[in-house]
C-alpha cells in the first residue's frame, strides 16, 4: 500500500510540473487573460489530486477513503510547509488545503466503488 502511496505522490506532482509548463506557455504567449490563468492555476493541483485518488481508491482493497485521506494529508501538508517557509500562508490557503483533502477523500471513494460495480 505504501508503495501505491509513493507512486501516486509522484504521478502528482509529474501532474503539477507539466500542467504548470502548459499554464506558463499560455500566459507567456498571452492566449489567457490573467485572471484566466490565476483560475487554472488554482484548480490544477484539485484536478491533478482527484484524478490520481481515484485511480489510487481502483488500486486499494478496501477502505478507499483512507488512502485518499493519507495522500490529501500528505499533498496538503507538503504545500503547508511550502507556504511557511515562503511566508505566504494565510486563512484561504488553509480552506484550500482542506478542499484538496476532501477532494482525495471522495474521488478515492468513487474509485474504490467503481472498482466494485466493473467486476
Amino acid at each position: 500500500m505504501i508503495k501505491n502511496l509513493l507512486f501516486s505522490l509522484l504521478y502528482f506532482f509529474i501532474f503539477i510540473i507539466i500542467a504548470n509548463i502548459f499554464i506558463t506557455l499560455l500566459s507567456y504567449f498571452n492566449i489567457f487573460s490573467a485572471s484566466i490563468i490565476k483560475i487554472l492555476k488554482f484548480i490544477t493541483p484539485i484536478i491533478a489530486i482527484t484524478i490520481i485518488s481515484y485511480i489510487l481508491g481502483k488500486k486499494s482493497i478496501k477502505k478507499g477513503f483512507l488512502e485518499g485521506l493519507k495522500l490529501g494529508s500528505i499533498i496538503s501538508i507538503l504545500f503547508l510547509i511550502i507556504s511557511i517557509i515562503t511566508k505566504v500562508f494565510n486563512y484561504e490557503s488553509l480552506i484550500y488545503y482542506l478542499v484538496i483533502i476532501l477532494a482525495s477523500v471522495l474521488s478515492s471513494m468513487f474509485g474504490i466503488n467503481r472498482k466494485d460495480s466493473s467486476k
